[in-house]
């Protein structure tokens, strides 16, 4: 399971209210899908997207 702060894939989609501020070094689904492909877990799956966390199930 991956716990992540719930971000998008676009950078311009992580701005705060105010548009002054960006997450930090956040990725969306896509990227950390590629991301747990890349380490060789080839089974990726959103199981849950909150106001504020993306959880991801990822198995070899």
């Amino acid at each position: 399971m991956l716990v992540e702060p719930a971000a998008s894939d676009r950078v311009e989609e992580n701005l705060w209210e105010k548009g002054t501020h960006v997450l930090g070094a956040q990725a969306g689904g896509a990227r950390l899908a590629r991301v747990c492909r890349d380490a060789g877990l080839s089974r990726v799956r959103k199981a849950a997207l909150t106001p504020f966390n993306l959880i991801l199930e990822a198995r070899p």
